[in-house]
């Protein structure tokens, strides 16, 4: 009996060391050289969704004890103690480094203690054939339930600069949002010759933050007075140093007296060319960013390479990304990276990261931060860069309070050779065959009696001081509204009275409540698109808007000294008094467009499934800043995965949940097809070979 019972626990031994090594090999990472010829593989994540908190017993003694803030779970944040939502209790979360066509496999597991839904959006992958997996809660999915796992499956393209956020409330503002970069082979990568070295390291995520939850803020926002509490701050890479941390309980045996928590560090050797990615996983604020006394040559912008551009700094709005390129030819020493909020959050004194030569003698610069050594006068990038006199001397200090103007740049008056789209032989132009279609939209804030926030039977809009009034944001006079169950996935529950469009809305009515309905644009699949914003808002900031599922081609931006209406616009267009640049136009997923300009984008809608264009400004999009375009009809989009969550109330949808087939952990990583059964049968096999030889 104890020879068999040996026999069976070296079998058990023999099985767990086997699956200890499939785990190893399952987990494989897919961040390599990108090699043309080479085959795609199969990259599978497993992401975990839960409440956490900055400086938590994970920290030990961090910030008294520096390395304990590099410690595996440890969030330093910017020193300051909060809640915050995180993807494996990391901010940012894991990163996703892959090869332009790899198929991608991420399970999400929902385990927020409060109840909470969440999701997954990959922001500036266009989910060709795969429109079901991009994201947006009643859009393309129903929000995935506490406790239950949702499967993403899909094939990572284009190639570029993305990254990925929560798309449910407000969630992607407490820390759910990760890096995403698609790398091509450099074949095809038009730049791979300006560069030296594109490291997985320099990826920056710079992202605005508060001492408070963001759903916390905005409900003091909505319903008090408009700021909520407390003062915007920023982290790169999750780190800033902005809040002296007491040490309470003096466990390290150091002074009483506080210490900051360590901002992010980017090394570097000197005379090598660096590409950095920078992504602005802001949810409010635009950031002006700077390397000091380093250029930067601005090659990418959303993933889309152009003809490069040099500039002392840039300015990038939530969501927008940027692709530079730094070249280290200073002396051995750390400098200072800056991101300075802009416009609303100018007074939030943004961050700094570091970048550390080898062999410097010190991990911090010299001087102060939040001021930058140019070193020779060039201009700023951006759809709202500051337009400031330059210190022409080089090696000069420059306040950036001289460089924080809000007058934008008009990036379709760049000249073609220098600015131009690369990877496209030419401009599509408009086929005659398919009406090509124009759309208007007006952006505006509406002092309504907004029947979400305020009750105008007990306190209207009229009757609250000044301090207490707050604007909606709308688009055509229309708040949007989720659907109650998802557009894409349960069209034979969708109800067509829940939409609406600008042709359908009694706008006389919009002043008094919200015209709040599922703002939809429907289009043919092929059709070419214009669609003109203009934005009547004066003195707010701009809106930076994200199209799903496609890039699009900016054909001007211009300040708006013409129209008073969107009627008075489109009376401009059919007079032929809106130019478009046809020649080599910037190409790009988000814009931020300025108070009191408009903008003309134009994109083939090539894409069939159903597609949110919204504000990135979380607050706006909560709010209902946001419409859909449509693709086709429910016969044009892609057949709906065999196994597929679903969802609905009594009120609108008799539809039960599919079960859903456990699918393997581990899959076949050149074809991605599941192969559990032959994953037992080696596991056995190797079980009882160790059990045989052992006995």
């Amino acid at each position: 009996m104890g020879h068999l019972l040996l026999v069976v626990w070296r079998f058990i031994a023999g099985v767990i060391l086997s699956a200890g090594v499939l785990t190893v090999f399952c987990s494989h990472s897919c961040l390599r050289p990108c090699v043309g010829g080479e085959e795609p593989m199969t990259c599978q994540f497993n992401f975990t969704v839960e409440w956490y908190r900055t400086l938590s017993k994970a920290c030990w003694d961090c910030p008294f004890n520096v390395s304990d803030c590099f410690r595996p779970q440890c969030l330093s944040g910017d020193g300051y103690p909060r809640p915050v939502i995180t993807i494996n209790r990391q901010i940012p979360g894991p990163p996703i480094q892959v090869c332009e066509g790899d198929r991608i496999v991420v399970w999400v597991r929902n385990e927020l203690s409060d109840g909470s839904t969440t999701s997954i959006h990959w922001h500036g992958i266009h989910q060709r054939g795969t429109p079901y997996m991009d994201g947006p809660v009643h859009i393309t999915q129903c929000p995935i339930q506490p406790l239950e796992t949702f499967r993403y499956d899909f094939v990572a393209s284009p190639a570029g600069t993305h990254w990925y956020h929560s798309h449910s409330g407000l969630q992607y503002g407490d820390g759910v949002y990760g890096a995403f970069i698609v790398r091509q082979t450099e074949t095809f990568d038009p730049h791979s010759a300006l560069y030296d070295s594109d490291l997985p390291e320099h990826v920056m995520l710079i992202a605005d933050w508060l001492p408070e939850t963001s759903n916390a803020h905005f409900i003091h926002n909505m319903y008090d007075v408009s700021g909520g509490v407390g003062r915007w701050s920023a982290l790169i890479n999750g780190r800033a140093s902005r809040h002296e941390v007491p040490n309470t309980y003096n466990t390290s045996g150091s002074p009483l007296g506080g210490a900051l928590t360590p901002m992010t560090m980017f090394r570097v050797q000197e005379n090598v060319r660096y590409r950095f990615r920078i992504i602005s996983a802001a949810q409010k604020c635009t950031f002006l960013l700077y390397f000091d006394r380093h250029q930067m040559q601005i090659i990418a912008t959303d993933g889309n390479p152009f003809s490069p551009v040099t500039a002392d700094a840039l300015h990038i709005a939530p969501g927008e990304r940027y692709d530079v390129i730094i070249t280290t030819i200073q002396s051995n020493a750390s400098y200072w990276i800056g991101a300075i909020g802009h416009g609303q959050c100018k007074d939030s004194n943004g961050t700094n990261a570091i970048l550390k030569y080898e062999g410097a003698d010190s991990d911090y610069p010299d001087g102060e931060p939040y001021t930058f050594y140019t070193y020779k006068p060039k201009t700023e990038l951006g759809p709202n860069p500051p337009r400031a006199g330059r210190n022409k001397t080089r090696g000069t200090r420059v306040p950036l309070a001289h460089l924080n103007s809000s007058h934008p740049v008009d990036l379709t008056d760049t000249p073609a050779d220098v600015i131009h789209y690369v990877g496209e032989d030419d401009f599509p132009t408009i086929d005659c065959n398919k009406k090509h279609v124009t759309i208007f939209f007006a952006m505006e804030s509406l002092q309504n009696d907004n029947s979400v926030f305020n009750d105008k039977h007990l306190y209207s809009v009229k009757s609250l001081p000044e301090h207490k009034k707050h604007l909606t944001p709308v688009m055509n006079n229309i708040t949007f509204r989720l659907p109650p169950v998802p557009l894409l996935s349960q069209p034979e529950d969708v109800d067509e009275a829940w939409f609406c469009n600008r042709s359908t809305v009694d706008h006389s009515q919009c002043l008094n409540d919200l015209c709040r309905c599922t703002h939809r644009l429907l289009v043919r699949p092929g059709q070419m698109v214009d669609i003109v914003f203009v934005v009547l808002d004066k003195d707010i900031e701009g809106h930076p808007m994200h199209l799903h599922g496609h890039s699009f081609y900016l054909l001007a931006m211009k300040e708006n000294d013409k129209a008073e209406s969107l009627d008075d616009m489109e009376e401009l267009d059919r007079q032929g008094l809106l130019p478009r640049k046809l020649i080599n136009p910037i190409v790009k997923d988000t814009i931020k467009i300025p108070p009191d300009y408009y903008a003309i984008l134009r994109f083939r809608a090539d894409n069939s499934g159903i597609w949110f264009f919204h504000c990135h400004m979380e607050d706006h999009l909560t709010q209902g800043k946001a419409f859909v375009i449509q693709v086709g009809d429910n016969g044009d989009f892609p057949p709906l995965p065999d196994i597929f969550p679903r969802c609905g109330g009594w009120e609108t949808s008799n539809a039960k949940r599919s079960s859903r087939k456990q699918s393997s952990d581990c899959q076949d990583l050149k074809t991605g097809k599941a192969s559990m059964p032959l994953v037992c049968s080696v596991l056995l096999a190797f079980g009882l070979f160790v059990a045989v030889v052992l006995v």
